[in-house]
């Protein structure tokens, strides 16, 4: 037990890891980062820093908890979210459609399943123009499952940042980057 307890263990948050491995790409910039998946997780990075409370950035350094539109931003902005969306837009075929299939109907032409990205697009941008006006990022790196669906929601979100707008890139493999944040943890 004594050397289990003399044993370097550390613990963070799984979007501020991915914003850790994810700055070893840019390391010279300013960068918000965001995991799209069951709910929304966040890493808001300087030079290869996490930032907490300052520049605009919450607390925490995490946005899960904010509100937007009188709701937390991890209700709207995760699968639920989505899936909300779809059911008001009348999107969703059956009630087990789930994002993945939204995704796939949209590109093959269904217009209630692309005016739900869209809006999810457009709210997304809408929400984070204020912590990218503040913060001023230099990129807006995304990760995560509904990442992957980016094509649907992108030019959306673009627009309702606002000028000027930080470039906006999608990583693919969100844990290979949480991988490399644990590393970061122990230097």
């Amino acid at each position: 037990m004594r050397r289990l307890a003399e044993a370097d263990i550390r613990f963070a948050n799984d979007a501020s890891l991915f914003a850790l491995g994810v700055s070893r790409l840019y390391p010279s910039e300013r960068l918000i980062c965001l995991t799209l998946g069951t709910g929304l997780g966040s890493g808001f990075v300087d030079h290869g820093k996490l930032v907490e409370g300052r520049d605009g950035v919450p607390p925490s350094g995490m946005l899960y908890a904010e509100r937007y539109r009188h709701a937390a931003v991890d209700e709207q902005f995760g699968r639920r979210g989505l899936i909300a969306l779809a059911d008001i837009y009348g999107a969703r075929r059956h009630p087990q459609q789930d994002v993945q299939e939204l995704a796939l109907a949209a590109r093959v032409g269904d217009k209630r399943a692309a005016d739900a990205w869209a809006e999810y697009g457009f709210h997304l941008g809408r929400m984070l123009a204020p912590y990218t006006a503040r913060f001023k990022p230099d990129r807006l790196v995304l990760g995560g499952q509904i990442a992957k669906s980016c094509d649907l929601w992108l030019p959306y979100l673009e627009v309702s940042l606002g000028n000027p707008a930080p470039v906006v890139t999608h990583q693919g493999d969100l844990m290979e980057h949480v991988f490399e944040g644990i590393e970061l943890l122990f230097r």
